[in-house]
Order: structure tokens, then C-alpha cells, then sequence
């Protein structure tokens, strides 16, 4: 975390890149920092009396230590492919390259990364000049035609063919101590000691950062550089990883249909009656879109769609499921691992979950379908004096909102935005506060 007398000396654009390399930090230390929490727990165990350590034992307890230990291998190697192209956002700076896996190499002005393989095409382009929260367009489902952003920021272009195939780690061999009842999904996770050296903590503010003195290869810090992760930081990584639960597994089907199949009936029932081509033709717009689960609804019922959300950890992993997957449930990961509490059974705590339980690229092929990163009130408010952004005003037949109103700082301002961003006609649908 940076001084705040310093970060009011950075521009926008620095503050936004410094703001995106902590996000990037908190997925490339999950690894150390949930083996850390969870090696405390063994600490705490072997500091009982003999007889309660083999009481506990008993129970599984010790056992129960070691695949949790496995479980977060297993997630850390799917993180680490949720950032393997984060040039997305940053354009590939060396320092983030470095730190995350292999990006794209740097060009002056803009980035543009272009990838044949399996037969998709991947276009990233990227504005140094301007501030990612001032509105990033990522993900476009497209028929390869360009689309450029209008409103100051950067522009992600894709086609419906079928993704490439992405880039795996290889293997290595698993020592795990306990259970030898191990799925496959964990068979060939690392297994490294535990590392109760490896983090230190440090106290700000009532908050509690973890500090890391050696770097883990271009997955951590430079050697020598100490590198700080929030408990903050990584509570919204472990939160990333339930709303991937929700909006893209099977377990997360009876809390879609809830929030989400009445937007979509409401928005059928609107634009009733209309051919599949006057369809295409309906702008909807989705704020607060979270891993993007609603827009994807949106657009396989054959409406043109565009989501928008504020939060890296969304966009990042959003852009991952709906860009590099090739196949239903093609990824495992362990949601509830990261705390023993309100848990009935060991395995609650333990279960495993496949995504997504869709195949994204399945979308239809006509309808437009984009994400753009930023604050809702900055790209979609009225332009002040001087904004080149195209105005949105009067664009758009929908605005779908799931439990978004309540994020707003002045609720009027979301409402009148909301109102004046319809078209005649136009319809505004809610869930939630």
C-alpha cells in the first residue's frame, strides 16, 4: 500500500495503474497468503497437549489441515490463469509482467495482441492517455466487425469462434500427507510445506497488511522487494471466487433463477412479439454486472447488450470465463475452503465446484455483447465541458439493475442517470434494493 501523500502527487493514470497492480498482487499472493492463514491453524493445533492433538486427530482434524492445504493449490493455479493476459487493462507494463505470468510485449501508444489460435481472434487495444476507470470497454462479442470505444478509454474486440485453447501450467507431483481419497482435480496441484515464515504481519490503521520478503518467480515479487497484501484486498479474491459459484455454476442456478429470470421476463414481456432481427436492434444496458451472467442471459435471448462494472476483480475474471473457456465445467475451484466457521459438515467446507456450467461463446452470433469498465456516474452521466466521450443520454430501450441502486453514493443521481439514459418508451427493470 502506497503513502497517501504520495499517491496525491500521482496523475490519474498513475493512480489507476498503481490501483491495478494491488489487484494483480492480491491474486498472485493468494497462494502464500491462504497457506499462511491455514498453517497458523496447524501451529495452533501442535501448540495442544499430546492428548488433545490425538483427540482432534481422531476427528480428522490433521487431515482435514492438508486438504484444505490442497484445495488452495488448486485455486491459486486457476487465479493465476484468470490474470495469465492482464494486458487487458494494464498494456503490459515490464513490472507486471514481471509479476504475472507472460504479457504481451509492450508497444508505444497502444497495445494490440492478435492470437490465431483454434481459429479466435483476440484484439486488445489500450490508451496510456487515459484512466481505465474512465470507462474500458472489455469483452465484445462481435461478428469480427471493429468496434471502438467513444468514451476516452479502450476497446476489447472478439469473435464467437471457438476460443483458443489456454496456456496450462505443467503438472507437478502432489505430496499430499493425509488422505490418500484425492480427486482428480487436485492430482497434480503443488504441495509445498507449510510456510509459517513466509508472511509477516504489520498493522495499519486497525486493518492487518501481510507483508512478503522473497518473491514466488514472476507469480510474486521481485526478490529483495517486499510486497503488501490487505486483508481487504483478499477478501474481494475470496469473494470473486463465490460469485463465480453464483453466476456460473450449477450450484448457483436457484439464485439466478431468482434474481435473475424476473429481469428477463419483465424484459420479454416489454419487447414482446418482436422477430429475431428487431431483437438484435434493442440496446440494453446492465450496470453492476458482476462475472457478467446477466448480460450473457441477455444476449442468448437475442438482445444487443452492453455491461458495465467497476471492480477489476470482476472484470478480470469475467473477461477469463467469457473469453478463454472451451468447454463446459472446465475448471474446479473450492470456494468455502477459507474459513472453518458456520460449517455443518467437513464437506461443506471442502466441496468442489466446476464452471461454468455454460458455454459462453454458445452465445448467438448477431447481438452485440460488451463490457466497460468504470464508474457508472462517470461514464454514463451527463458530459461536462470539454468530455469527448459519445453521450449516452436517450441510447438506450433497457437498463437492467440486480442489486446495484444500493451502491450508489446519492440514489437520486442514479435515477435521473437511469431516466435520462432511456429511450421513448424505454423501460427500467430492478431487483433487489
Amino acid at each position: 500500500m502506497s503513502h497517501p501523500d504520495h499517491e496525491a502527487k500521482l496523475t490519474d493514470a498513475e493512480l489507476e495503474d498503481l490501483h491495478f497492480r494491488t489487484v494483480l498482487d492480491a491474486f498472485a499472493h493468494y497462494r502464500q497468503y491462504s497457506l499462511s492463514a491455514n498453517a497458523r491453524r496447524l501451529k495452533d493445533f501442535y501448540s495442544l497437549p499430546l492428548a488433545h492433538q490425538k483427540l482432534l486427530n481422531e476427528l480428522g482434524f490433521r487431515e482435514r489441515i492438508d486438504m484444505v492445504d490442497q484445495r488452495i493449490e488448486a485455486n491459486a493455479k486457476f487465479l493465476n490463469a484468470v490474470v495469465d493476459h492482464p494486458d487487458i487493462f494494464n498494456g503490459g507494463a515490464p513490472d507486471v509482467e514481471e509479476q504475472i505470468g507472460d504479457l504481451q510485449e509492450e508497444s508505444h501508444g497502444f497495445v494490440h495482441t492478435h492470437s490465431h489460435d483454434g481459429g479466435k481472434s483476440f484484439h486488445s487495444l489500450r490508451d496510456h492517455s487515459a484512466p481505465a476507470e474512465q470507462g474500458t470497454s472489455v469483452p465484445r462479442y462481435s461478428n469480427n466487425e471493429d468496434v471502438h470505444s467513444h468514451d476516452g478509454g479502450r476497446t476489447f474486440h472478439t469473435s464467437h469462434d471457438s476460443p483458443p485453447a489456454p496456456s496450462t501450467p505443467p503438472p507437478v507431483s502432489c505430496s499430499h500427507q493425509g488422505s490418500s481419497d484425492v480427486p482428480p482435480s487436485l492430482a497434480n496441484v503443488d504441495r509445498s510445506p507449510h510456510p509459517y515464515d513466509a508472511l509477516q504481519p504489520h498493522s495499519h490503521d486497525g486493518g492487518q497488511t501481510w507483508h512478503t520478503a522473497h518473491g514466488q518467480g514472476k507469480h510474486g515479487s521481485r526478490r529483495g522487494e517486499k510486497k503488501r497484501v490487505s486483508d481487504n484486498d483478499m477478501d474481494k479474491l475470496r469473494s470473486t471466487l463465490k460469485q463465480f459459484v453464483r453466476d456460473w455454476s450449477v450450484e448457483g442456478k436457484p439464485e439466478r433463477e431468482a434474481c435473475y429470470d424476473p429481469i428477463l421476463e419483465a424484459l420479454d414481456m416489454h419487447f414482446t412479439n418482436l422477430s429475431a432481427e428487431e431483437k438484435e436492434s434493442v440496446q440494453v444496458l446492465v450496470p453492476g454486472t458482476g462475472l457478467a451472467r446477466l448480460p450473457y442471459e441477455v444476449v442468448k435471448r437475442g438482445y444487443s447488450c452492453q455491461g458495465n462494472e467497476f471492480s477489476h476483480y470482476m472484470l478480470l475474471s469475467s473477461y477469463f470465463i467469457l473469453n478463454r473457456t472451451e468447454q463446459i465445467n472446465q475448471h474446479t475451484i473450492y470456494p468455502y475452503i477459507h474459513s472453518f466457521s458456520n460449517m455443518r459438515t467437513s464437506d461443506t467446507l471442502l466441496k468442489e465446484i466446476k464452471i461454468p456450467d455454460v458455454l459462453p461463446s454458445d452465445a448467438p452470433r448477431g447481438p452485440s455483447f460488451s463490457l466497460v469498465a468504470g464508474d457508472f456516474e462517470e461514464i454514463y452521466g451527463t458530459l461536462q465541458d470539454g468530455d469527448e466521450r459519445e453521450p449516452q443520454q436517450g441510447k438506450w430501450d433497457a437498463v437492467l439493475t440486480c442489486f446495484f441502486i444500493d451502491t450508489a453514493k446519492n440514489i437520486v443521481n442514479y435515477l435521473q442517470i437511469i431516466y435520462d439514459l432511456l429511450k421513448p418508451k424505454g423501460i427500467w427493470i430492478n431487483m433487489g434494493k
